[in-house]
């Protein structure tokens, strides 16, 4: 399986749902082939895969100045303590200390 052609699809949405079963169903395959296609060729996860596919975005969009409330709404999650718990885990920093030090590179770069 090619996880370069999962990961560009549109299935690959940040508020998607969207699990291994899903994904199997979608592709006429396997769950169980899902998730080892995602081990052996990118050394991730599914869900790890996941998770960095709307970290990516939160990072992204937070950059761009919007608030933890929105981007924890637009990525799924049901409450914004649960975003926030994500992003340091995922980042190693607070969403705070994300956005403050994205105002300070943009202020640089001016």
């Amino acid at each position: 399986m090619d996880t370069s052609a999962a990961s560009s699809s549109n299935v690959a949405s940040e508020k998607d749902a969207s699990n291994a079963d899903d994904w199997a169903q979608a592709l006429g395959t396997k769950s169980r082939s899902i998730r080892r296609a995602f081990t052996v060729h990118s050394d991730f996860t599914f869900a790890e895969w996941r998770n960095g596919l709307r970290m990516q975005r939160a990072m992204s969009w937070l950059y761009a100045d919007q608030q933890a409330n929105w981007v924890s709404h637009h990525l799924g999650f049901a409450y914004v303590s649960a975003f926030s718990r994500a992003f340091r885990r995922y980042n190693g920093s607070t969403v705070g200390d994300h956005q403050a030090e994205a105002r300070v590179t943009v202020r640089l770069l001016r």
